[in-house]
């Protein structure tokens, strides 16, 4: 039926072999499997080596696969001269990994959506210096170019030219802040305006049309390559293309008609390109536009900003009411004075001046954007909400409802139930964070939620490798933003060690939290003292004893049972808590050691859950201590392949003696519990659940 209708519209049987392919491209398009006995060929100008590190991309007779591994002087001095091939190499290959934690940047479907599936951790390998093909070339010279130059002209000419920049201005933070990141994106509108500029300058040359179109096809096809097929690029630059080719035939083809053209063929390119939230938004904004093309220029900002506005809080949670606003002030300033500067700023000559003007204009940028006007921390929606609510916009777009027409209320509704059900939630939980090797737990109440986090994790640096980025931002704020957290109520620190407090700095920084509690003494702590310089202004300080009691709501009581004493923040003085929920209680006990929990099982301590001391190390989980508190089920926060051997094979075999089932956050991911008045409590486990 299909075929038919599509015939008796279109009456074109190319358009109709391009749906045909379409249907048949995914499989064509199946992603083959890795084979440790070939080849793997790698251009430099998909791998980034750094601190003798290597991390990128190889391919295998068509089938691309993500490596890392160590990089010696030799491998690096091959890479920068052109591509290797490693003809027999070994390494441990598995698939690439889901998130560990909700709402964690899913790496998995993003790779999925360049077609990679596999990835490979290269242990020795040999390597061989090969030729390789001159569009490589081409983009492995721009970006050793790029490279050199100053902060934000590297980020923009490679955000303008490669659709891939450094996050280390944070400049992408305050754009999405403002609702316009998707000026950094290579889009339609780029295409546009290069488009724009070839023809002015053919034309001038004395060009014909189809001459400056061959020049504009060959621009955007080597566009599109050093892109790295970005999405928003690659529709635009079909696009272009089809109506070209419709110009010059003299077919009639509609605007709408023209789009789902295009997204055939696209999806004929790249058959998995919705795993991809830019060519979702490229493919709404641009048929919003269609639908909307007749009505006054204000009503077409709301109309558009609603559209999407699903697929925001799907992925990145939240939105700001003001991007009408933003967009009409910021889209000339990046048109007309950041594009220009950055390609101005390419000239040698040129560069200081551009640099400077840059800088100067985008400081004030991101002062407005710390003022957060206009934003709502929203959450993240659900499948189905995301599905409805731009299925009920779509719906308004293509009926032109009248906005005093009873329909237009339902969205409205579905928004307010979507942002009371995130904001007063019915349940409560504590939730153990995937960090790594350390711990961070969150803890809240339902109805008018209360937060609390235990511990923010952090990464201990070894060697003379460059310190990352913090792990805070990576597991911990996106979790607290899908749940439309945008405060704590209180932050308890267990003790000084990095993997326990150490990204407390980056945490102060990026939300606002109105208490800090922790054991008496740490705050006279010298290492402690630096990490609150200049950011505590707004937050009440508590240090705690044992026998304080603190009532942080109607369902939510917090027992201190240790240290006794003040210290310095050791291992020894862990801030040991006992959680009172409804019908529960949770025992939580930091670093202590075996001879501070004998002391407190002396104390006759018990909780139904007990989140085991120093990550399951041999020095906690003193066997008398764990049959004092007699927990129904114990919990263990651990990294993946931790290089202490956490759990330690002494505290799994004391748990088996004792009877007791422990869940691992190395083997689980994110470990929740949910309570409520209307259900008995109920675990949940981002990868799996355990084995024991």
């Amino acid at each position: 039926m299909a075929i038919v209708f599509a015939w008796l519209k279109f009456k074109h049987p190319w358009l109709i072999i391009s749906c045909l392919l379409v249907l048949g491209s995914f499989q064509f398009n199946q992603l083959g499997d890795l084979q440790q006995n070939q080849p793997l060929l790698i251009y430099p100008d998909e791998i980034a080596v750094e601190d003798n590190f290597m991390r990128g991309l190889a391919h295998q007779n068509g089938v691309k696969v993500r490596v890392y591994g160590q990089a010696d002087q030799r491998t690096q001095r091959m890479l920068k001269k052109g591509a290797v091939c490693l003809p027999t190499w070994e390494g441990e290959i598995s698939p690439i990994a889901p998130p560990r934690n909700r709402g964690q940047f899913d790496y998995q479907r993003y790779s999925l959506g360049q077609n990679i599936k596999t990835q490979v951790k290269l242990s020795n390998a040999q390597i061989l210096a090969v030729n390789y093909p001159w569009p490589h070339r081409l983009k492995f010279n721009l970006q050793q170019y790029l490279q050199k130059l100053p902060n934000y002209l590297r980020f923009f000419a490679s955000e303008l030219l490669l659709a891939k920049a450094d996050d280390e201005l944070a400049v992408k933070d305050n754009y999405r802040q403002l609702g316009v990141v998707h000026l950094l994106s290579l889009s339609g509108l780029h295409v546009s305006l290069y488009c724009l500029l070839i023809s002015a300058v053919g034309y001038r040359l004395h060009f014909t049309e189809e001459e400056v179109t061959g020049v504009c096809v060959c621009w955007l096809a080597a566009g599109i390559f050093l892109s790295g097929w970005q999405p928003g690029f690659v529709r635009a630059g079909i696009s272009y293309g089809l109506k070209k080719i419709s110009r010059f035939r003299r077919w009639t083809l509609p605007a709408c008609d023209l789009l789902g053209l295009t997204l055939c063929l696209h999806l004929l390119l790249q058959p998995r390109l919705f795993l991809n939230v830019g060519a979702q938004l490229s493919y709404l904004l641009t048929w919003g536009l269609q639908l909307v093309e007749q009505l006054p220029k204000w009503q077409r900002g709301i109309c558009l900003n609603l559209l999407i506005a699903p697929v925001l809080l799907a992925n990145f949670y939240g939105l700001n009411f003001l991007t009408c606003l933003f967009n009409l002030m910021i889209v000339p300033y990046f048109n007309y004075w950041v594009m220009p500067l950055t390609f101005l700023g390419l000239l040698p000559f040129l560069m200081p001046w551009c640099e400077w003007l840059l800088a100067g204009s985008e400081a004030l940028l991101a002062e407005l954007a710390k003022t957060q006007l206009g934003w709502l921390a929203f959450g993240q929606i659900n499948w189905w909400q995301t599905a409805l609510l731009t299925g009920l916009t779509v719906y308004w777009l293509l009926w032109q409802l009248p906005v005093k027409h009873k329909y237009w209320r339902w969205p409205w509704l579905l928004y307010v139930l979507c942002f009371l059900n995130l904001h007063f939630p019915v349940n409560g939980q504590v939730t153990f964070i995937d960090v790594g090797q350390g711990d961070s737990i969150l803890l809240t109440t339902p109805g008018r939620r209360k937060a609390y986090l235990i511990d923010t994790g952090g990464r201990l640096n070894f060697g003379k490798r460059k310190k990352r980025s913090a792990q805070v931002l990576q597991t911990t704020l996106p979790y607290l933003k899908a749940q439309g957290i945008a405060k704590l109520d209180g932050v308890f620190l267990s003790h000084q060690d990095a993997d326990h407090i150490g990204d407390l700095r980056e945490l102060l920084k990026a939300i606002p939290v109105d208490h800090m509690y922790f054991g008496a003494g740490l705050d006279k702590n010298p290492a402690f003292r630096r990490k609150l310089v200049g950011l505590h202004s707004s937050t009440q300080l508590h240090p705690l004893l044992a026998g304080d009691h603190l009532q942080l709501s109607k369902e939510l009581q917090m027992q201190v049972l240790w240290p006794r004493k003040p210290g310095p923040g050791s291992n020894e003085d862990s801030l040991c808590l006992l959680a009172k929920f409804p019908h529960r209680t949770w025992l939580f006990t930091g670093d202590l050691d075996q001879a501070h929990e004998r002391v407190l099982a002396n104390s006759g301590v018990a909780a139904d859950y007990l989140k085991l001391g120093h990550h399951g190390s041999k020095t906690a989980s003193d066997p008398q201590f764990l049959k004092t508190v007699h927990p129904r089920r114990v919990f263990i926060s651990a990294g993946v392949n931790n290089r202490y051997g956490h759990p330690h094979p002494e505290t799994i075999k004391t748990l088996q003696q004792l009877g007791l089932s422990a869940d691992n956050t190395a083997e689980c991911g994110m470990i929740s519990w949910t309570y409520s008045a209307f259900q008995q409590d109920k675990f949940s486990y981002q990868l799996k659940e355990p084995t024991s």
